[in-house]
């Protein structure tokens, strides 16, 4: 598993997943993602740093609790499927993979 995160302003994709299955069996399995450094884990923040102009009116742990935040998936530029992150910003990813294959996902 590969894993890169990068945020760019005016890009919608947050992060991009390779994985490559090196065994011989079609490979079915369900793997957790790990999405904190993605830039979907700020987007509760910013919208609280927009609504409320005295931050110290609410409590810092308050901001970073995940709300239904949800991250859009997309396998090989095909059609996205959403997942709501859990609470430390993850997902589990279902994933089939024919035999000595790589495939890749795109995060927004």
């Amino acid at each position: 598993m590969l894993l890169s995160c990068g945020i760019q302003a005016k890009s919608t994709e947050r992060a991009l997943l390779m994985v490559f299955n090196p065994n011989s069996a079609a490979a079915n399995v369900t793997m957790r993602v790990p999405l904190y450094y993605s830039g979907l884990s700020t987007v509760r923040d910013d919208q609280m740093r927009s609504r409320f102009a005295d931050l110290s009116a609410i409590d810092a742990g308050f901001l970073y609790q995940p709300s239904t935040q949800t991250a859009s998936v997309a396998r090989e530029g095909g059609t996205s499927q959403s997942f709501t992150l859990s609470r430390d910003w993850a997902i589990d990813l279902p994933i089939s993979m024919a035999p000595n294959s790589f495939t890749w996902f795109v995060f927004e």
